[in-house]
C-alpha cells in the first residue's frame, strides 16, 4: 500500500475516532449530570481512545490479505463508524466499563477503563463480524456511515 494512501487513511481514522468518542463522551454527561463540563482530560481520553482505536485499525488493514469478496466485506465492516455506547459496570458486578455496538446486537465487551474497553471492542467486533459472514448472517450497515 502506497504510504501516502496509508497516511490519509490514518487521519481519516483518527479524527472518525475521535468525533464519535467526543460526541458519545458529551452525550453521556448530559444524559447523566445534565450538563457538559469539557475539559482538557476528556479531550486526553478522547485522543488516546482514537490513536490507539486508529492504529489498531491500520494494523488489521495491513495483515489482511485481501484476496476474496469474504475478506473485502469483513475490511468493510470493520471500517465502518458504528455507534459506540461505554456505560460504566456498578461496583457490585465487579467494576469497569462496558462497551457496546447498539447496530451489532450483542457485540459488547468490557474493561478495568474506558480505553480498556473499546480496545477490547474492537477485537469482539472482527470476532462478530467474522463470525456472522461465515454463517451468511445480514450484518447491518453502519447508521453514521449512511
Amino acid at each position: 500500500m502506497n504510504i501516502n494512501k496509508l497516511v490519509l487513511l490514518a487521519v481519516g481514522l483518527f479524527v472518525l475516532f475521535a468525533t464519535t468518542i467526543t460526541y458519545t463522551w458529551r452525550w453521556y454527561e448530559m444524559a447523566t449530570f445534565g450538563e457538559v463540563t469539557p475539559d482538557i482530560f476528556h479531550t486526553w481520553i478522547a485522543i488516546i481512545l482514537s490513536m490507539s482505536l486508529t492504529l489498531n485499525a491500520i494494523y488489521f488493514y495491513r495483515r489482511l490479505k485481501i484476496k476474496n469478496s469474504h475478506d473485502k466485506k469483513l475490511l468493510h465492516y470493520m471500517l465502518a463508524n458504528y455507534r459506540i455506547e461505554i456505560t460504566p459496570i456498578a461496583k457490585e458486578d465487579g467494576g469497569g466499563f462496558m462497551a457496546a455496538h447498539p447496530e451489532l446486537k450483542g457485540c459488547m465487551s468490557d474493561g478495568e477503563t474506558q480505553l480498556e474497553a473499546v480496545a477490547n471492542l474492537f477485537n469482539a467486533k472482527y470476532e462478530w463480524i467474522k463470525f456472522c459472514l461465515e454463517q451468511g448472517l445480514e450484518i447491518p450497515e453502519a447508521s453514521r456511515d449512511k
